[in-house]
Order: C-alpha cells, then structure tokens, then sequence
C-alpha cells in the first residue's frame, strides 16, 4: 500500500475506517509489509481498533474531542457513547489529561446540579393559594 496522493490515501489510516473490512487488508499490509511490524504485534492492533469500534469507545472518543475541542455536544448513540467511555477516556488518553482541570470543573457542575435536584425534591412546597382555600 503506497501512500501517494496526500491526505486522501491516509483515510484508510484513520481510527474510523481502519476496521473497516475494504481498509483492515490493506493496513495489515501496511503494517506488516511497509512497517515491518510482526503479524502478531500487527494482529492485535487490527484486534484493539475493531474491538474498540464494536465497544463504542471509538464514537465516545470522537464525542469526547468534539466536545472538548470544537465545543459539539453529542447527541444520540454518541452522547450515550461519551457517557459510558468519558472517565476512562479523559484519565487514560493524552487529550484527556491535558483537560483534567476543565473535566473536573464540568464534573463539579454536574454533582452540584444533582444536589440541588436532590434538594428541591426533599423540601416541601406549599401552594400559597391552596393554602388559604382558594
């Protein structure tokens, strides 16, 4: 697989379509011919990218960059996505770690929200209408 015209022939190389069965032969190739990566070392790539796309963790991980770094809330499977990986992304990647101040800041946010819901679900409230008979 010769990478000849630009940023067009490394789409293949993208984590979104490296799985892709078209792709995955040919990036096999790639690696083991061109880069010279053992089959087995080769192997367990292809296995952790396709396990990842099967996972979500790859939709959670581009939720999670488009969130942080473009400021797109995910919606639908990839919201769902970004709520069941976001932890494990934001400690275990590098683009993580680098927003770990904003993660934990958005985090307080979000147990503050609770505790408020939580609050208002516990006090009592009286109807100041209904309370005088009308």
């Amino acid at each position: 697989m010769k990478i000849s015209n630009g940023s067009e022939d490394f789409e293949v190389l993208f984590l979104k379509n490296i799985w892709k069965v078209d792709n995955a032969k040919n990036v096999f190739k790639l690696l083991t011919n061109d880069l010279r990566l053992p089959n087995m070392l080769a192997s367990k790539m292809m296995f952790i990218i396709t396990w990842a796309q099967d996972m979500g963790f790859l939709l959670g991980c581009s939720a999670f960059l488009k969130l942080y770094n473009k400021g797109t809330i995910p919606t639908g499977d990839a919201a769902t996505a970004l709520e069941q990986h976001e932890s494990f992304i934001q400690s275990n990647t590098y683009f993580g770690t680098l927003l770990e101040p904003v993660y934990k800041l958005r985090q307080q946010a979000k147990d503050y929200v609770q505790v408020k819901k939580v609050e208002r679900k516990q006090v009592t409230y009286v109807d100041p209408l209904a309370a005088m008979g009308f």
